[in-house]
């Protein structure tokens, strides 16, 4: 019996409050489960960091990285 592998679904977050609710039901709604999602925090606002925060505290298989200044999307993921 071949076994799907995990696989890690990592996306670099900066100022992107508007977009990420799709992107999270696009992922959460996929047929293959065996994932996570880590988001990498680049940016300054802790306002988006709260929000973030409250959101992913009910999304399994997820974790949180903040970085501690913005270093952009290449560097973050």
């Amino acid at each position: 019996m071949k076994v799907n592998p995990e696989i890690s679904i990592i996306i670099p977050y900066h100022k992107k409050k508007k977009f990420f609710i799709k992107t999270l039901n696009s992922i959460l709604n996929q047929t293959y489960k065996k994932y996570e999602i880590i988001i990498v925090y680049d940016d300054y606002d802790n306002d988006e960091l709260i929000y973030l925060k409250k959101l992913l505290s009910n999304v399994s298989n997820t974790k949180l990285i903040v970085n501690k200044k913005t270093i952009g999307p290449g560097l973050s993921r």
